[in-house]
């Protein structure tokens, strides 16, 4: 608005790291791919956290997570297993229900 239309093709790219931002001179014109290789030669790009243990904020082991779920299919509360595990009963909630650590393969009964 404040220099002229924007070419087809073409995006106003915020060059300025600060969220909050609103100078207009931080403004560049450039594509998608441009704004990317901007992102990425400042190491901005948001990736994939790593799964599991390997994530530092894991606040449980694998083995843990496959305890707590037998735990919970056998019928012991989610208060309890909280308390147990030294976490809260929303993340018990969330392991149980496999919102999170899906990725985790656990041993299966044989018939």
């Amino acid at each position: 608005m404040l220099v002229g239309p924007i070419p087809e093709g073409l995006d106003a790219c915020h060059g300025c790291d600060n969220r909050s931002c609103c100078n207009p001179a931080h403004l560049f014109l450039g594509t998608q791919a441009d704004n990317m290789r901007d992102m990425d030669a400042k190491g901005r790009r948001v990736t994939v956290a790593p799964l599991g243990e390997a994530n530092g904020r894991s606040r449980l082991t694998a083995g843990q997570v496959v305890h707590i779920r037998q735990r919970a299919r056998e019928g012991e509360p989610d208060t309890r297993l909280a308390r147990a595990f030294g976490v809260s009963e929303s993340l018990i909630g969330q392991i149980r229900r496999r919102a999170i650590w899906r990725h985790l393969e656990e041993p299966r009964c044989r018939a």
